[in-house]
């Protein structure tokens, strides 16, 4: 049954989706939203120089998701005519607990469980030696992040090299690149990386061909965020760790609903933790069960959209069928067909938002040939059919 007009729950979405982070994120919420019909999601302010257009004055909404703050006379505007809160995305900075008068809640990527997470998974390698690479400018969620990377890698006997980031007349970016290069080079080897996300990843990966360093054999590299156009287009492939964004925005969805419902506002920030690790060839262990999986996940990232089988994936590991199923089971937890299904529908959603071609061509692109089943997979997986997340990337 379709809500009248008069009952919608109007939702403004003001966000970069050039950003992985923020496009997955609102994934959760429009899951949230196809759950609920009153509610009516508009985006605005997909690029970060675009401003929120002028219907909104107009249009009212009763609750904003933003990842920044909005113009100060539009926030004052909309106070007056029925705004009940704001939720803040992956905000860095700390913000008043109240915007004009109006309850603000953040939901924030927990720092902590993901630098865990990233040292259990270089433990796992059975590595003796550790390295963490911060970002370049200082930041303090991501410093939670390092700080709890070093605290689990101690409580295994271990220390932890920390990259002290210099400045020099020669050129910041250039004079990086080279004091990268050189620490690396003087790191005891193998050696377990992990960078702050995957931009800074690709800095490390690239001192250490500066500096003569193999990866995987002599540095294990780890990025965070999953952003593929960098981790699938690197020489080696990087490993990276999925924050679970898209809980992060039924988090965000589920919090403002209860400030339109009228519900006391605890202003103490939601949090979301991490999806999994997308391990790909810059960690790959030469020696050990993970090297099957991970040769196994790189021919099915770079050839999901072909009509690829089981029977192509097992030649490409190295190994056979039934050893191949229980390495993913001891390394990932699903199975190589659940792990090939994951990675075509994820590519769905990026030719969604980068080519306008029609729906039903979308799967033959993606390596699906039932149009009908995909799109139930697609709901299932994402929460919303193709054609609505197409529409609100759009």
């Amino acid at each position: 049954m379709t809500s009248s007009p008069q009952s919608r729950t109007r939702i403004l979405i003001q966000a970069d989706l050039g950003q992985k982070a923020n496009r997955d994120l609102l994934g959760g919420v429009l899951r949230h939203a196809s759950l609920h019909p009153s509610w009516d999601v508009r985006i605005a302010g997909g690029h970060p120089m675009t401003r929120a257009p002028g219907f909104l004055r107009e249009w009212r909404p009763s609750g904003v998701i933003t990842d920044r703050a909005l113009d100060a006379n539009l926030v004052a505007h909309l106070a007056r005519t029925g705004l009940h809160g704001f939720i803040v995305l992956c905000a860095t900075q700390d913000l008043d607990p109240t915007v004009r008068g109006l309850p603000i809640r953040h939901v924030l990527c927990d720092n902590v469980r993901l630098g865990a997470a990233g040292a259990e998974f270089l433990l796992r390698k059975r590595l003796r030696h550790f390295a963490y690479v911060p970002a370049i400018i200082a930041d303090e969620p991501l410093d939670r992040r390092r700080r709890a990377f070093v605290e689990r890698i101690a409580k295994d006997g271990y220390d932890v090299s920390v990259y002290t980031v210099t400045r020099s007349r020669r050129g910041f970016f250039h004079s990086d690149e080279q004091q990268l290069a050189k620490w690396l080079a003087d790191l005891p080897k193998p050696c377990g990386v992990m960078a702050a996300f995957d931009q800074r990843a690709k800095n490390v990966l690239d001192a250490c061909r500066l500096a003569g360093v193999d990866v995987p054999a002599q540095v294990m590299l780890l990025g965070v965020d999953n952003e593929e156009y960098i981790c699938d287009n690197t020489v080696p492939s990087l490993s990276s760790i999925l924050p679970d964004f898209n809980e992060g925005g039924t988090k965000a969805a589920e919090a403002l609903q209860r400030m339109i419902d009228g519900e006391e506002v605890d202003s103490t920030p939601l949090s979301y933790g991490v999806r999994q690790i997308v391990e790909r060839a810059s960690t790959v262990d030469v020696g050990g069960t993970a090297r099957s999986v991970a040769l196994a996940c790189e021919f099915m990232r770079r050839n999901a959209a072909s009509p690829i089988g089981i029977d192509d994936i097992v030649a490409a590991s190295g190994t056979s069928r039934r050893l191949l199923e229980k390495h993913f089971r001891a390394v990932m937890d699903t199975t190589a067909a659940h792990e090939l299904q994951r990675i075509r529908l994820e590519l769905v959603k990026k030719r969604l938002e980068e080519k306008d071609i029609p729906l039903g061509r979308v799967g033959d692109a993606c390596g699906f040939r039932d149009e009908s089943h995909l799109k139930k997979l697609f709901k299932r997986a994402f929460g919303v059919t193709m054609g609505d997340y197409r529409r609100a990337m759009r």
